[in-house]
């Protein structure tokens, strides 16, 4: 005979059994994606904090810009790969110590930055962005959560411009960047986790820093340079390139081009164009007593002329009323006087002084077409040759090489006669030497000695 109050209490204590979960053992369970106990989906819900039991450990990437797609990929607990928002889960986990490490993302990505949120924890988690790896220390119950930042590398340059321009000369920079730059190659660092960075320039003692210029200033972080003590500081977000162009200014220009040298070389061309004439052998000579060589008198007066430039003559006040009608100088004695100048080099100018009256012989060849001007002192005897300019009446062009300081340079020369026994021109030059270009103009007179 069945009792009819033990029978409902076996069933009762059958639904209890079921209900405790009696004689199951719990397992670490795994959301996974082929993966066993790995999941990678996007945006994936995170389970939620028991009061205590198993726990979780998450991973998260986050990209600097944001929302940059790549796969980057995790060895260890949890492993396997992930792109923009997704993160990967191992759940059921018991209390104790997991670690994950990210595989090198470059060159397009770096690790700067990996953190957990389980900081209040007695035993908090760690991540290292030099190891690119996560150190969980997961609690009863705990869920943790490390997030890995992969930040776009930037990149650093320093360009160079000199005052004068000089491609041939390098810098030396120590810091980041490191190395040598010149006008022609700038210095570039790349690949560099954003941040902040310094380099100094090493001191040249020819040039003077006096600007630094970066290309990066509507940045919240600007990046600056201090032209007193050549230290150029970069503040680089993910993904910049920031590019800071340094100006020098050459210094000791006296000392790199002799300036006494080059008056010695002015001297000689002065002299070739000047020197004191003795045209006493030739004074019976038909251009001595009528002027009438050919010259350049098929060209135009240039004194009535607009179109004629007059820029480095040195033209008197007041024009004689017969300026501009003769064709060839008289022969004869002549002295030269060079004017006041100037040599520009850039970041320096030099006046050059007048010089004194000095004696000049004009030679006549081709009716006057042609003329040899020699200066008569030993040191500058060499001739130059004058050529008359079939456009314009009574000019005449002609050129003179000479050494200075171990580099050859040409002088050139403008002649315009004013009248037969008064010429005014000018002679100009380039000179480039040790990384300084610098030019030079100098206008002079001559004048018909009398008898």
């Amino acid at each position: 005979m069945k009792n009819p109050i033990f029978t409902p209490f076996l069933i009762l204590l059958a639904i209890l059994l079921l209900l405790s979960g009696c004689g199951v053992q719990n397992e670490p369970s795994a959301l996974s994606s082929g993966d066993s106990g790995q999941l990678s989906a996007t945006n994936t819900p995170e389970p939620s904090t028991p009061a205590s039991g198993p726990g979780s450990i998450i991973i998260r990437v986050e990209t600097m810009p944001a929302d940059m797609a790549a796969p980057f990929t995790f060895s260890g607990q949890p492993r396997g790969s992930l792109s923009g928002e997704e993160t990967l889960v191992l759940s059921n986990l018991d209390a104790g110590s997991y670690s994950s490490s990210q595989a090198d993302p470059g060159p397009d990505f770096i690790v700067t930055a990996v953190s957990c949120d389980d900081g209040e924890s007695a035993t908090p988690s760690q991540g290292s962005a030099a190891s690119r790896t996560a150190v969980f220390n997961l609690d009863p119950g705990e869920i943790v959560t490390c997030t890995f930042i992969n930040s776009r590398p930037a990149t650093a340059e320093l360009a160079i411009e000199t005052d004068p321009a000089a491609d041939d000369i390098t810098f030396t920079f120590r810091g980041d960047p490191d190395g040598s730059a010149s006008s022609s190659s700038a210095l570039t660092a790349d690949t560099l986790p954003p941040g902040s960075y310094t380099a100094e320039l090493e001191a040249n003692p020819d040039y003077e820093l006096t600007a630094v210029t970066c290309d990066d200033q509507e940045s919240s972080a600007p990046s600056s340079g201090d032209p007193a003590t050549g230290i150029i500081s970069f503040e680089l977000e993910p993904d910049e390139t920031t590019r800071c162009l340094l100006t020098l200014e050459r210094i000791n220009v006296e000392t790199a081009m002799d300036v006494e040298n080059v008056t010695t070389t002015e001297e000689t061309g002065r002299d070739a164009s000047s020197s004191d004439a003795d045209t006493s052998s030739n004074p019976d000579s038909d251009s001595a007593s009528d002027n009438s060589g050919s010259g350049g008198g098929s060209g135009i007066n240039p004194f009535t002329s607009d179109s004629i430039d007059f820029e480095n003559f040195p033209l008197p006040a007041e024009l004689p009323a017969d300026a501009g009608n003769y064709d060839v100088p008289v022969p004869g004695t002549w002295s030269t006087i060079t004017l006041a100048g100037v040599m520009n080099c850039g970041i320096t100018a030099l006046d050059l002084p007048a010089t004194p009256a000095e004696p000049a012989l004009l030679e006549f060849l081709d009716d006057g077409a042609t003329i040899l001007v020699t200066g008569l002192s030993a040191e500058t005897g060499e001739a130059i040759t004058m050529r008359a300019d079939p456009a314009i009446r009574g000019r005449y062009t002609g050129e003179y090489d000479a050494t200075m300081e171990g580099v050859a340079v040409t002088f050139d020369y403008v002649w315009q006669l004013i009248t037969d026994e008064y010429i005014v021109g000018y002679f100009d030059t380039t000179l480039s030497s040790d990384g300084v270009t610098c030019t030079m103009i100098r206008p002079f007179e001559l004048t018909l000695q009398s008898e």
